[in-house]
């Protein structure tokens, strides 16, 4: 299987997680849904970085903290655009948080999360 290929089912397994906890939130919690969008963030991030590390990229060799502090910068990036993304497309377009966010992660994931994995956090 390639990189890309593992780096997708990895971020699969990361959004679905996001997902879960972001609907949780808005749901059955009732917080709004840019911050639950934090909160699906922050669980999805820390399952994808784990499983692109020993599996997707197979970079065990380096120490953890400098690849997690990497992946935090990363990541960071990620969580801007895609709380900006919730808040214009919620917001601005009255699209559905849920459309709004699958389109956002699959997008992202593809063309900002695999490039800046690949060049930068895990290399």
């Amino acid at each position: 299987m390639s990189t890309f290929a593992r780096a997708q089912l990895s971020a699969l397994t990361a959004s679905v997680i996001d997902l879960l906890v972001t609907v949780l939130l808005v749901e059955a919690v009732g917080v709004a849904p840019g911050p639950a969008t934090l909160g699906g963030n922050l669980t999805g991030a820390g399952s994808n970085f784990l499983l692109n590390r020993r599996w997707t990229f197979r970079a065990t060799a380096e120490r953890i903290h400098r690849q997690a502090l990497r992946y935090a910068l990363v990541w960071c990036g990620y969580l801007a655009l895609s709380y900006g993304a919730m808040v214009a497309g919620t917001q601005w377009l009255g699209a559905s948080y849920l459309v709004v966010k699958v389109v956002s992660a699959v997008a992202l994931g593809i063309g900002y999360n695999y490039v800046l994995h690949k060049r930068f956090v895990y290399a």
